[in-house]
This record gives C-alpha cells, structure tokens and sequence, in this order.
C-alpha cells in the first residue's frame, strides 16, 4: 500500500487513538481490510455495520490475526481509533491514499455497461500504462475504497466503476475518488424505487461531475438522449458508432460466433481492427475506449492492440 502511518491514518479519518499506548505515531500500517479473515501482521481492520453482518463482531478475530488495531464506532478494549461512522472513515483514508497516489483515475459510470467497458478500457489504457481496474463487484461505497487500498503495486492509472442506488451516493464516491475523467456509458431505468425517473437517474449519475479534478473531462455516450441534454461547465466528448463523432466505426462485419472486423476512424485516419467479441454493444466499448485512450495519448497502434487484445 502507499506509505501510511497511523498518525496519519488516524487524521486522514477524523478520530481518536484510544488504548493505542504502546503504538507508535509513525507506525506503518501495511494493510487495510474489512474481512477479520484477511487481517495481517499489523493490519488497520475496519469494523463496519452492514445489512447483513457488524463488523465489530469481529475486532477480537481480527486482532487474533495479528491486526494492530481497528477502526470502530463503539468502545473496545483493543486498539482502535474511535469514530463516528466507520463506513465514512474508511472512505475519508482511501480519498487520503488517492491523494497520496496522484495518478489519474478514469470513472466509468452508467445505468448498464459499466463492468465491459471498464474491461476494454483496462484493456486498451492498459498498452501504455501499468492499471489498477475494479475487480469483482468492487464498485459501491463499500468497494471502491477497498480498490483504493491496493494502490501498493504503484499503478500509473486506475479505471474504477462507480455503482449507485440511491441519491447522494455517487457524491459521497466522489468526494474520495475526485476522479480525473469519467466515462457515461448510458442513463437507463434502474432503481426507479429509489431515483425515480430517467431524469432523476442522471440527476444522481452525474453528482459526480463537481468533484471531477481540475483539468479533467467527461466522455459521454451521444446515443443516449439524456447524457446530450447534460450540460457540463467540463469539456465534454462524445463517442459513439455514428459517423458524426471524431472516433467512430465503420464497416462493422460480424465474423462467425467469436469475432468482430470494423475499421475505426479517427481524426480522418483509418485503422482496420479486428476484436475478439461479437454484439454491437462491444462495438460501442470499443469506440468508447478509443475515444479515451487518444485524448490520453495513446497511439492509434496501441488502442488497436488493446481492442484486439480483449477477451
């Protein structure tokens, strides 16, 4: 993990150090989990509330492991440093470690897509640059600071999904993450329960935009009909198949079961691709990816090799 000492740990959160007396301010915390299972040689252990399980069920296990304290909303005789939420606290460290980090992060957000775009992004971002991308279901308020806490490995830049439900959910991811671009893959009628209507969906999707940092860019899908109606004080581009956009497709040949053959036009160039993977849907992530990886700068080359490289 990126350097982080428990004097910073515990101010990045907000909380107090209680029965840490025998633990030095400059301590170096080499881990952060949620799971008692995955606790460490001196691991932070984070107890949070859930639906189903209270992580401070488990400080005892997770000390047992070897953790050195935890970060929890109620008194315990173990090390720990007492807050008022613990969800939030583990949020305010990973937007700590991301500042620390400094590498761009490029959001992808949506109603659906999410999770194949963000794979041919990483795909194709991943040609120049050395990634760290979402894994598994890792895309939620609890899992997106999980994701944050793996910047260990030093990545050069992170393409992380942002998933919401509710309102207000996606500000709260941005508040953290303070991404350096998104991607908009679409607005559809998901958790009308709780957003309403298609305008309340993109109400709620592009809480995000405020916290994008200064000199990013938002990448929208033009198809969509409500992400064309937003307006953005942030330079917007938008991709799509339709000739009308800088990047597109053309030529789109379906081969067999297992591969897709388009020429794709940039800048009025051409470049012949040929993806592994069949439905326009891929054709649009493809596009997608392209649109982002050459205003990032990547070569023509490199974005073809990326497309081609996706499984």
């Amino acid at each position: 993990m990126i350097e982080l000492t428990l004097q910073e740990a515990v101010r990045a959160c907000g909380g107090e150090l209680v029965h840490g007396e025998k633990l030095a301010p400059d301590m170096l915390i080499p881990s952060i989990t949620l799971d008692s299972r995955k606790a460490e040689s001196g691991a932070l252990f984070v107890a949070v509330k859930g639906e189903r399980v209270d992580g401070h069920d488990y400080i005892k296990a997770a000390m047992e492991r070897g953790a050195a304290l935890a970060v929890s909303e109620k008194e315990t005789e173990f090390p720990h440093i007492r807050v008022g939420g613990s969800l939030a606290a583990m949020q305010a460290i990973a937007g700590y470690l991301r500042e620390k980090a400094g590498i761009p992060i490029v959001a992808v957000v949506g109603s659906v897509g999410k999770t194949s775009t963000r794979q041919m992004l990483s795909c194709v971002l991943g040609q120049k640059f050395d990634i760290l991308s979402t894994e598994g279901n890792f895309n939620n308020e609890f899992g997106v600071p999980q994701m944050l806490f793996r910047l260990e490995d030093h990545p050069e830049l992170a393409v992380l999904e942002l998933g919401i439900s509710h309102f207000g959910e996606m500000e709260r991811l941005g508040r953290f993450v303070r991404p350096d671009y998104a991607v908009y893959t679409n607005i559809g009628n998901m958790h009308l329960e709780n957003l309403i209507d298609r305008d309340g969906v993109l109400r709620a999707k592009t809480e995000l935009v405020p916290y994008i940092r200064e000199g990013g860019m938002l990448f929208m899908n033009g198809a969509d009909d409500k992400l064309r109606s937003f307006r953005s004080p942030l330079p917007t581009v938008y991709f799509g198949t339709d000739e009308c956009y800088s990047v597109h497709a053309e030529d789109v040949r379906q081969i067999g079961l297992e591969r897709t053959d388009f020429t794709l036009v940039y800048k009025e160039k051409t470049l012949p691709v040929s993806m592994p993977a069949v439905g326009e849907h891929m054709v649009q992530n493809a596009i997608a990816a392209a649109t982002v990886a050459l205003a990032l700068g990547l070569t023509a080359e490199q974005v073809k090799a990326g497309i081609e490289s996706h499984s």
